[in-house]
């Protein structure tokens, strides 16, 4: 059968065992003989399985190949919970660590600066390395929202940015400064942050949860005097939110804001739009306040 079961399927590995545990019961010569006729498979050197490891298993087999490796990078993200599964398994190991591995492991060599952590009984790095190795290897949005997620506290900003600075120097840290200095933070809806970061990317950085006298605003430029609302599927439509909802515009219009007031579906169907007219107004509005002087 080879790797394939009766039904063309990939098999499941069941076991993965390393030299020594095989040849507890069974001779070097057998281990030899049931590779190459496909009963054993040959993970990395001095590590077997029934069939070719998939996911957790594969990282499982790498552990036990080196037990000074370290799973890190976009690695690290997913058994983080943060990210799907990478195509290729990366761990850091130390500096003057030589060796071969076959193409689906990708091997860092350095001395991490700080203590790993364990996710799955697995060596890892800790949570906020880990978005800063993989953001990278990411595509620009998912690097975002990683960003994002995390670092709704200052405590966690802070984290991030000091990562960045012990790596300075480092593949890839000044994209991961830049998109965590960038970051969407507090936000109270995807449909919030989603904004917040397009308009970040077109070189607008409104503040994000803003409070104006008694009320918090989603988004502010304080410039243009514009504050923008982004309304929730179901809560604004509620009757008292609704009701404070309008309560609120009306008296920010009467100290002199401009209210710009965006469904989350219109969000998520037209983003581009959206944001376009969110940069003509407060582009507009500040070039109008710089001519009268107003602020």
């Amino acid at each position: 059968m080879g790797e394939n079961g009766e039904d063309g399927c990939a098999r499941e590995a069941t076991w993965i065992k390393t030299t020594a545990q095989l040849t507890e019961h069974e001779s070097r010569s057998t281990v030899a003989r049931r590779c190459r006729s496909g009963r054993y498979v040959q993970v990395l050197r001095g590590v077997y399985a029934d069939a070719e490891p998939r996911g957790i298993d594969r990282c499982r087999a790498v552990s036990l190949w080196r037990a000074d490796a370290t799973f890190s990078h976009a690695t690290a993200a997913w058994l983080w919970g943060l990210i799907d599964e990478p195509e290729r398994v990366h761990v850091t190991v130390p500096r003057s660590t030589q060796l071969q591995c076959p193409g689906w492991l990708a091997v860092t060599r350095r001395d991490l600066p700080e203590p790993g952590s364990w996710a799955f009984d697995l060596p890892v790095v800790g949570i906020a390395r880990a978005i800063v190795e993989s953001i990278p290897m990411l595509e620009a949005r998912t690097a975002e929202r990683v960003v994002d997620e995390y670092a709704r506290s200052d405590e966690r900003y802070e984290e991030l940015l000091e990562c960045c600075h012990r790596d300075a120097g480092c593949r890839g840290v000044s994209l991961a400064r830049r998109i965590i200095e960038r970051a969407a933070r507090r936000t109270a809806s995807e449909a919030e942050r989603v904004v917040a970061r397009e308009l970040g990317r077109a070189g607008y950085h409104l503040e994000v949860n803003r409070a104006i006298g008694k009320f918090w605003c989603d988004l502010v430029d304080e410039w243009s005097g514009v504050v923008v609302e982004i309304d929730g599927r179901g809560p604004h439509s509620e009757r008292s939110v609704f009701r404070n909802d309008r309560r609120r515009q009306n008296s920010l219009v009467l100290d002199g804001w401009l209210v710009l007031r965006y469904a989350a579906d219109d969000v998520f169907d037209d983003l581009d739009e959206v944001v376009r007219e969110i940069v003509r107004t407060v582009s507009s509005r500040r070039r109008n306040r710089r001519r009268t002087g107003a602020r």
